[in-house]
């Protein structure tokens, strides 16, 4: 695995696109960067291309990751087993068409997971948020994620939630290389739980 991970997420994204449908729409913003054909698919096949590289990621740096395509998240919960124990959650999300935004939907403080990890793909950078189930703003709002105090928005009486991060929120949270991937998951996954 490459140590770029900008890299990495291409090779991932150019692999999916042989096997995907195509939207071809273009957003200027996007336009020329290194990451703009990841706004070429599909919002559920950008999420598949998400889980994908965070499971790349976790192999790369060490940890045994299982992901089963034929279970839905639903049904199990989660997207990600590490080592056989750590249940993860993926939630993958583009910098919006105008805003700055990151919008996370369809959170869950029911489903079956320990930690999330939030991928957000800018034009020419990604950042990766970590957080326990315990430690997101559900309810009560909380600036451990952000840089103002936030919490998530309800959605429906399902208990699906949104999550809107900013480039702000997540700026210094970026991944560059595994290392950066490394300390981020390490922080959560090696919390006392």
């Amino acid at each position: 695995m490459h140590d770029n991970l900008v890299s990495e997420l291409l090779a991932i994204i150019k692999k999916v696109q042989q096997t995907q449908k195509i939207d071809n729409r273009r957003l200027p913003a996007w336009d020329g960067s290194r990451l703009e054909e990841i706004r070429n698919l599909q919002i559920d096949v950008r999420g598949m291309v998400g889980e994908l590289f965070v499971a790349r990621c976790l192999s790369a740096i060490g940890y045994k990751t299982r992901r089963d395509e034929k279970t839905s998240s639903i049904e199990k919960g989660y997207d990600i087993l590490v080592d056989g124990h750590f249940k993860v959650e993926v939630k993958t999300a583009t910098r919006g068409k105008n805003s700055q935004m990151f919008q996370h939907e369809n959170l869950s403080q029911e489903r079956d997971y320990d930690a999330i990890i939030l991928l957000d793909i800018a034009p020419d950078q990604l950042f990766m948020t970590c957080g326990r189930i315990s430690d997101l703003p559900f309810r009560v709002a909380s600036k451990k994620f952000t840089k103002t105090k936030k919490k998530m928005h309800l959605r429906n009486k399902g208990g699906a939630y949104k999550w809107d991060l900013s480039i702000e929120d997540v700026k210094n949270r970026e991944i560059k290389t595994l290392d950066d991937f490394r300390r981020l998951f390490d922080a959560v996954y090696k919390a006392d739980g």
